[in-house]
């Protein structure tokens, strides 16, 4: 297990109700300090944020199977109201917009994380996922929202002459992002958020990505009633620990002469060695 740091832990008698996990991932790739990290654990020092919700902040290893055994744990840690997962996207460089993800799938996911592994078959859940999950979070009004908080921006808090906005998305890449989004709607559709962020300085520091986030965070907040949804989806027997079995061993690719073998490929023909082996 990863570093998982909380930035607030116990409840006074005085806490808010809502209790929201936002969790942010480490590096990976080009984004050797991520910018969904540095955003998230921002948040903790936002007092107006506090003051309306229950705040846990997780930072999460780009690997799948972290993934798939930590977030359930989280869910069971926390019993959050709401879950917003967040995570980088260079396609969002420059483009003065974070963006919300509708959708997961359960299948595609065949590139490496961090350990070069990769679900079996490309698989978030075998067998019997849904093949995609939406969101059931009202997100009406999403555009206004953030008009409005432009508005109240003073000139001093963009460093940039510009405010970041909000665009919708129906596909989050099937990377890491939306396998950690699929893990999450499979537990609980009605309370789980995706959020892409730009790059670092592109142009927005980790401040200005951070308040763009407490806004999607307090806007949800006012338009859902996520305690009686959380009860709901208790009533309905969603199961946390009916989480993704998967085949990820960190062995790298395998090659045959010139030939190379993709790490799922590999898993699979080891697996049916395996069985083959025991008939």
């Amino acid at each position: 297990m990863g570093d998982y740091r909380t930035a607030q832990q116990g409840r006074t008698s005085g806490s808010p109700t809502i209790r929201v996990l936002v969790t942010g991932f480490g590096p990976f790739g080009e984004h050797s300090v991520n910018a969904s990290w540095e955003a998230v654990r921002h948040l903790t020092v936002l007092d107006d944020l506090k003051d309306v919700v229950d705040l846990f902040v997780e930072e999460i290893p780009v690997k799948y199977h972290e993934v798939s055994t930590v977030v359930p744990d989280l869910w069971k840690k926390y019993q959050p109201h709401l879950v917003i997962h967040c995570g980088v996207s260079g396609l969002l460089a420059w483009k003065n917009t974070i963006q919300i993800e509708r959708q997961a799938s359960c299948h595609g996911y065949h590139r490496p994380d961090v350990d070069a592994c990769v679900p079996l078959r490309g698989y978030c859940v075998a067998n019997d996922g849904e093949n995609c999950i939406t969101t059931g979070v009202n997100l009406d009004g999403l555009h206004t929202w953030f008009e409005g908080a432009a508005t109240d921006r003073s000139p001093e808090q963009s460093q940039h002459g510009a405010t970041l906005q909000c665009q919708m998305s129906e596909d989050a890449g099937r990377f890491l992002c939306e396998f950690i989004y699929y893990t999450s709607l499979r537990i609980n559709e009605k309370a789980t958020l995706f959020i892409h962020v730009p790059p670092l300085d592109k142009p927005f520091g980790a401040a200005e990505i951070a308040d763009a986030i407490k806004t999607v965070i307090l806007r949800v907040c006012e338009q859902n009633n996520f305690t009686a949804t959380t009860e709901e989806a208790a009533a309905k027997n969603f199961h946390i620990t009916g989480v993704p079995h998967l085949d990820v061993s960190p062995k790298p690719a395998q090659t045959t002469n010139d030939e190379s073998f993709h790490i799922a490929d590999v898993q699979h023909m080891m697996l049916d060695e395996m069985q083959n082996a025991l008939q």
